[in-house]
């Protein structure tokens, strides 16, 4: 018995060995089936056109399984190149967020088709620091040439109209954030091949200035060209727009009329004339309110002229009806108790002479 139980449990112990030896053996070939792979991924914030190095991106090493598509998985896969939209740190850099081989700094911002010119300007044609990339603005050109009778006279031309700041120094527009230029020295537009040739043609004609429009003012500009000689002619008309305008949706106030039938002065007027005769209606001037002010019985009307510190003239209307008066008694011609015809004439006044008898009688009782 004893031989066969040592027996028993040598052969246990194998099955277990082997068991254990194999499980091991299971979960090291699961473990080796979860490849790691080491990916491209940003380390700070990266601006468009801004070049990628070691110095804003680092490796981290994921799970194959959860590897984006595309991602960088090469440094010579950056070489000469930036995103060509803004990168958050923690992203990922991925071949499609990346730009062309050579595509680095503003020209990774340049639409397709679109080209970049730069032109001078000063404190008055870059507006006191005002204008800023992404403003949209009109492109003056002021010259000296002849007219038809040969004589030399100063010009003035909108040569580009509704053209796009590209950058006002090295602040480029979606890309430089916070950045002010008060004293700025050039401005790169963001021009088609034909404007650029227009531009470059007014920069040796004369000098160039900058007209700032609005944001969604796109409308083509009429007005495109002046001489010194229509100055002499008609101006241009007053346009009373300002700047406020842009700022307040606030509705005009016009001053109700007072003698309008729906106004609340008429209301009140008809509400106390009653039937009474009504008062002639005072004259609505502009720029007036009119007052009612009751003094006892009387009415009194006043006018505050809004434009000017002159009195005006001041008139009373009707007065007031008062209350009517009690009616006298009078016997009722028919009794509404008894009916019949109740007497009048000397017979109503004797009725009238009994009744005081009797009144005077009642007051003795309280003597």
């Amino acid at each position: 018995m004893k031989s066969q139980t040592m027996i028993l449990l040598i052969v246990a112990g194998g099955c277990g060995l082997v068991a254990t030896m194999g499980v091991q053996r299971m979960l090291k070939k699961g473990g080796d089936e979860s490849e790691k792979v080491q990916v491209l991924q940003a380390s700070t914030d990266i601006n468009v056109g801004e070049r990628l190095s070691e110095l804003n991106t680092h490796f981290v090493s994921i799970d194959v399984d959860a590897c984006p598509e595309a991602v960088v998985t090469d440094l010579e896969q950056i070489n000469e190149r930036s995103p060509r939209i803004p990168v958050t740190a923690g992203d990922w850099i991925t071949m499609k967020k990346l730009g062309k081989p050579g595509e680095v700094g503003a020209v990774a911002s340049i639409p397709k088709g679109m080209q970049v010119c730069t032109i001078p300007v000063d404190a008055t044609t870059s507006h006191s620091g005002m204008l800023q990339a992404g403003n949209r603005v009109d492109i003056m050109l002021n010259y000296t040439g002849g007219d038809e009778q040969d004589r030399r006279q100063h010009k003035v031309r909108r040569i580009l109209q509704y053209v796009e700041v590209f950058a006002v120094d090295n602040v480029i527009y979606g890309v430089n954030t916070d950045v002010k230029n008060s004293s700025a020295k050039n401005i790169s537009l963001l021009v088609t091949p034909e404007q650029a040739l227009v531009l470059e043609l007014g920069k040796k004609r004369g000098s160039l200035s900058t007209v700032l429009r609005r944001t969604d003012d796109d409308i083509e500009v009429a007005s495109s060209k002046m001489t010194e000689d229509d100055l002499e002619g008609r101006l241009p008309d007053v346009d009373a727009r300002s700047a406020l305008d842009a700022r307040s949706d606030v509705p005009v106030f016009s001053m109700p009329d007072p003698d309008s039938p729906g106004s609340l002065f008429s209301q009140l007027q008809r509400e106390f004339r009653g039937s009474g005769p009504a008062a002639e209606p005072v004259p609505a001037e502009a720029n007036t309110w009119t007052i009612a002010i009751w003094e006892g019985s009387d009415v009194r009307l006043e006018l505050v002229n809004l434009d000017s510190d002159l009195p005006v003239p001041t008139r009373k209307e009707n007065p007031v009806p008062t209350m009517p008066a009690a009616p006298s008694f009078q016997l009722p011609q028919a009794d509404p108790i008894f009916g019949g015809e109740q007497p009048g004439g000397f017979e109503a006044l004797e009725v009238m002479e009994g009744l005081k008898e009797a009144a005077s009688d009642l007051w003795k009782l309280f003597d």
